[in-house]
């Protein structure tokens, strides 16, 4: 019947639209996730060169006390 066939077509149209917005969703979360890591990656990164530094100048300063 048309009303059969219209709500088929509703159904379908409908399911087309959630399947493109879960993709979009999908690719949003994962772009959040990519840059949250890599700020994560780089504020690690600088805070391991702090103890680096701190590390270096302590050593510097041992090897130095014990001339």
């Amino acid at each position: 019947t048309t009303a059969l066939a219209t709500a088929k077509a509703a159904i379908n149209a409908l399911e087309q639209k959630l399947g493109r917005t879960l993709r979009e969703v999908a690719a949003a979360c994962s772009d959040a996730a990519l840059s949250t890591g890599s700020n994560l990656a780089e504020a690690t990164a600088g805070f391991l060169a702090g103890i680096a530094e701190v590390l270096d100048a302590t050593a510097k300063s041992i090897h130095h006390d014990k001339r």
